[in-house]
């Protein structure tokens, strides 16, 4: 730790001089992990750095945070020193391609405080593969869609635990710098609680008369159509199956407006009887009038 703050000291050294010289103020701007934890989890000393006026702007995240890791702790800190943060979107992941789950994923970074939003890697987004990816035309689109609190608040939306892309063999050296992952996670007989992060105030839009849709997605790794799930959401149990794949591998399920609040929401899952299986993603989707 004392040694990367001494890099920063040094570095907001040089550059208040050389603003001095153009006249001009340069500012200096940090991406961290996720959370205080992770900061200290590999020397950095972010309170340190904030409490001696040293960075003019923190990125948080960058690929290793998931959808359900809470920005909260960061912005309070940041903001606390007059110091604007801005949460990270890791772009370049396949299912952000998907305009639904990229809009929840800002929606819940604005509800959090956000000062702004850092899209990493925005220019690969469905191009992930190629070296020098460029957006479509038609994914310009989106970025309005993101800087706009007010209207993005009317968008239909997914927001997941954490994208399906991360696992421990393919995503390691980011995992080392952030929080465990919520999924996957084995689902027995005893509950299993999963955190989803919302956006959205769903129920003031169902008064409004705005919501058409709101449903659960739970997606497993292997087929469980045989099997009988008790499932609950911020302790209120969840409806009905409305649809299974043909695989059985997941099944969408009805949600209350009021079980839901914006924030992190617990989601409770139990599967009854001898089996267990392992839950891959759960995510929420809502959708419009």
């Amino acid at each position: 730790m004392p040694l990367l703050t001494e890099l920063v000291e040094r570095s907001r050294r040089r550059l208040d001089e050389i603003a001095l010289e153009r006249d001009r103020p340069l500012l200096l701007g940090v991406r961290i992990p996720g959370t205080l934890h992770a900061c200290r989890k590999v020397g950095i000393d972010i309170e340190t750095w904030l409490r001696h006026d040293l960075i003019d702007r923190m990125l948080i995240g960058g690929g290793q945070a998931c959808s359900s890791t809470p920005a909260e702790e960061l912005v309070e800190l940041g903001h606390r020193y007059q110091v604007p943060v801005y949460p990270c979107i890791s772009c370049d992941l396949p299912h952000f391609a998907n305009p639904e789950i990229l809009r929840g994923a800002a929606s819940a970074l604005w509800q959090a405080g956000a000062g702004g939003l850092y899209l990493w890697n925005y220019h690969y987004i469905r191009t992930s593969n190629h070296r020098r990816g460029r957006p479509f035309p038609d994914d310009y689109q989106y970025l309005a869609d993101l800087g706009d609190q007010k209207y993005l608040k009317n968008l239909d939306k997914t927001f997941v635990v954490n994208p399906p892309e991360y696992t421990r063999e393919h995503r390691w050296p980011y995992l080392r710098v952030s929080e465990p992952l919520s999924l996957p996670a084995m689902i027995s007989r005893t509950p299993t609680g999963i955190p989803i992060r919302i956006g959205d105030d769903i129920a003031a839009a169902e008064t409004r008369g705005k919501l058409k849709s709101l449903s659960l997605r739970l997606q497993f790794d292997r087929n469980v159509q045989t099997q009988t799930f008790d499932l609950h959401m911020n302790g209120q149990p969840i409806g009905n199956i409305l649809a299974n794949s043909e695989d059985g591998t997941w099944s969408d399920h009805a949600l209350t407006a009021l079980s839901l609040h914006p924030g992190t929401n617990q989601l409770d899952v139990a599967i009854n009887g001898d089996n267990s299986a392992q839950l891959m993603q759960a995510s929420i989707t809502v959708r419009y009038q």
